[in-house]
């Protein structure tokens, strides 16, 4: 009787181990399939939150690049406005300097041509009056008689004696250059 008490006792210790055994193995099963479940919604909610946030940032990327496409834009167009706008100034300060120097160098050319017109207005009246003088001497020489008593002595104007001649300085410049060449 001791051993089928001691087989009884045997095969409940191996009921309650097998038991114990399966209890522990559905714990453990229940156990890490509760694990694996929370890990799986804890992966899929940071997939959803990492999904979520790069749409986020990818959206926020996308306003931030049609921001400074926009910023860009903005500043080209001033700064061509600004550049076209220098350029027409420029443009028109060139135009008025062109005029001024134009309008300087016609001034100038008149002057010019108003001084050319009374030099040749005063050639001609030069010319004329100068022609008149001449004709006059002329005219006055071809009225002059010469007497053979009034010819002048040659020798004496240029130092063989003494000079016939009204002209004192240039008698003295005579009488000098005689002196240095004694």
């Amino acid at each position: 009787r001791l051993v089928e008490l001691a087989t009884e006792q045997a095969e409940t210790l191996l009921r309650d181990a097998e038991r114990q055994s399966q209890d522990r193995l559905a714990e453990a099963t229940g156990q890490a399939e509760r694990v694996t479940a929370e890990a799986q919604d804890r992966a899929d909610q940071l997939d959803r939150e990492s999904k979520s946030r790069a749409e986020q940032l990818e959206n926020e990327t996308r306003s931030r690049v049609a921001q400074l496409e926009n910023e860009t834009r903005q500043e080209s167009e001033r700064l061509l406005s600004e550049a076209r706008g220098r350029a027409e100034r420029l443009d028109h300060e060139v135009r008025e300097r062109r005029s001024e120097l134009f309008a300087s160098l016609e001034t100038d050319r008149d002057a010019l041509v108003d001084r050319v017109n009374q030099l040749r207005d005063y050639e001609e009246n030069y010319r004329r009056a100068f022609n008149g003088f001449l004709q006059s001497q002329i005219n006055q020489l071809e009225q002059t008689e010469l007497n053979p008593t009034q010819r002048p002595d040659i020798d004496a104007m240029y130092g063989f004696g003494r000079p016939q001649v009204a002209t004192p300085r240039l008698d003295a410049l005579v009488d000098e250059s005689r002196q240095e060449l004694n």
